[in-house]
């Protein structure tokens, strides 16, 4: 079975105002930040998934830190 979902990254206040629609509408959406106080921001803000890249290592694995159901 396949799932669907949105990427945003909203680090901007229309970034944040499209997240809220999407989730206002229904749609299903996976949030992007590359630091801890976004992903914060971000969980507070309803996304219950999140992907947190870490920008500073070019080598660094991209890893899922707010899972809530499977992909």
């Amino acid at each position: 079975m396949q799932s669907d979902f949105l990427l945003i990254a909203a680090p901007t206040k229309a970034g944040v105002a499209f997240m809220k629609h999407t989730k206002l509408v229904g749609i299903p959406f996976v949030a992007l930040t590359n630091n801890k106080m976004e992903r914060i921001k971000l969980k507070g803000l309803g996304a219950k998934r999140i992907i947190q890249v870490d920008t500073t290592d070019s080598g660094a694995s991209i890893k899922e830190v707010c899972p809530c159901t499977t992909m």
